[in-house]
């Protein structure tokens, strides 16, 4: 009752949005994973973004959002190709913009809408799987186009795992998983580094890397689950 009363008649839509963020993570507590997914859907709309109802349409944000960005793998992480030519003109090419320098996120709006996108991801993946493509690229738009922080870093590892399963390109899969780590290594931990690393471990260095290195990052994630 007093979050429904907040939420009417609340005026600052970042205030908004993290008691949204606490909103869903109760239902998810409860096992309401329907009902998590319901309020998440009302909180992206608050902020102008839109989950999809249906599979049709959770398809054709992945799509029109992946054709709209247009990245490749090396755009994601130039350290996976050995050189890129520079333009010469002085200006940042595509491939000088990769996510693995991206600045962090400063909007407070987006960071926002981060946060309920990685709220989601446990409901919709028990109840809604078919909406985690576009979960996951809404979130990767938000990145590029704001910069990334811990919940944008999480979604880019289910963005990977989307990449290599939908649309079989390991390389960019990997680029994005890579990106997500070196979020955290460049920043602090977080509550959300433990399942960053561990999604990256299990379904994404997996298939590229050698086994040691897999566990090398698949230990850190237990410590970071101590730590926090």
């Amino acid at each position: 009752g007093y979050v429904r009363t907040f939420l009417d008649h609340a005026n600052d839509p970042v205030a908004k949005l993290r008691i949204y963020v606490y909103s869903i993570r109760s239902a998810s507590a409860v096992g309401d994973s329907a009902q998590a997914i319901e309020i998440g859907r009302r909180a992206l709309a608050s902020a102008g973004h839109r989950l999809p109802e249906t599979t049709e349409e959770a398809d054709a944000v992945v799509q029109e959002i992946r054709a709209r960005l247009s990245l490749s793998d090396a755009q994601v992480d130039v350290r996976v190709i050995p050189h890129i030519p520079s333009t010469g003109t002085g200006a940042d090419t595509p491939y000088e913009q990769d996510l693995v320098r991206a600045p962090v996120l400063q909007d407070p709006v987006a960071a926002g809408c981060q946060a309920i996108l990685a709220a989601l991801v446990p409901p919709v993946y028990f109840v809604r799987i078919d909406l985690l493509g576009a979960l996951s690229s809404i979130s990767l738009a938000l990145s590029v186009t704001h910069g990334l922080d811990h919940s944008g870093a999480f979604v880019l590892t289910l963005h990977a795992v989307l990449v290599r399963s939908r649309f079989g390109n390991n390389a960019e899969a990997f680029a994005y998983g890579r990106a997500a780590i070196a979020f955290f290594e460049r920043t602090r931990g977080s509550p959300l580094a433990c399942p960053t690393y561990k999604v990256y471990s299990s379904h994404v260095a997996i298939w590229t890397l050698p086994i040691d290195a897999v566990l090398e990052t698949f230990r850190q994630s237990i410590a970071y689950g101590m730590e926090y």
